[in-house]
């Protein structure tokens, strides 16, 4: 997909692994789950399981294209849990996935008559009752048996999460004394940390955000 630079629109979606209101869908082991331990299993097993969301005919997994303006808000205003796991949109896009349709409900029982791989990515706008626009969301169908969205540690853009001391561990200074030892279930991976007002880049990404690490900790 060609790259954008908009203040609206950028180049990766996320997949939030938590919110206030947990799902009732979701199986019992997943919900007993924080959303930091959801993370990890997604990250260890390379895999994100995929559901039948509102409605859906087929399993899919979710994700986010909101921007990083957007998604604090989402964390700030919304009560998503802002723990998650960024890939690229092109990546996500050559696995199957895509923008939902956000259907009018006059047309949605015309929209029942196209294929359940389309319909699972439709979203109904009910005026003043249940408008989701602004989750701006990706789908893409699950495949396999559990049926899953798939990736290897390399297709990972970055992870967000809401602590300095995820991943549980000792710490080993690098170059410039900040650099976390990462397990081998995340070699390389670029960490977005959640201030609790706003993301904030590790200090080795200085084109993802501009605040600086050491900033952060002087205050």
């Amino acid at each position: 997909m060609v790259p954008v630079e908009r203040p609206d629109l950028w180049n990766n979606v996320v997949h939030i692994t938590g919110r206030e209101r947990t799902d009732r869908r979701l199986a019992a082991e997943i919900r007993a789950m924080s959303p930091a331990k959801r993370l990890e299993g997604i990250l260890r097993e390379g895999k994100i399981l995929a559901r039948r969301v509102y409605g859906a005919p087929l399993p899919v997994a979710c994700f986010t294209e909101t921007t990083p303006v957007g998604l604090e808000r989402l964390f700030d205003e919304q009560r998503f849990e802002s723990w998650g796991v960024v890939f690229s949109k092109e990546f996500v896009y050559d696995q199957g996935g895509a923008p939902v349709h956000y259907v009018r409900s006059d047309e949605w029982d015309d929209y029942q008559k196209l294929s359940a791989s389309l319909r699972a990515r439709a979203v109904e706008i009910r005026r003043g009752q249940s408008e989701w626009l602004w989750e701006r969301e990706w789908r893409a169908l699950g495949t396999g048996s559990p049926a899953a969205f798939r990736f290897q540690s390399r297709d990972i853009h970055a992870v967000i999460v809401a602590g300095f001391n995820w991943p549980e561990g000792p710490l080993v200074p690098g170059p410039d004394g900040v650099e976390e030892a990462l397990p081998n279930w995340m070699p390389n991976t670029r960490i977005w940390h959640w201030s609790g007002g706003r993301l904030l880049r590790m200090k080795h990404w200085p084109q993802d955000f501009p605040e600086s690490l050491e900033r952060l900790r002087r205050r």
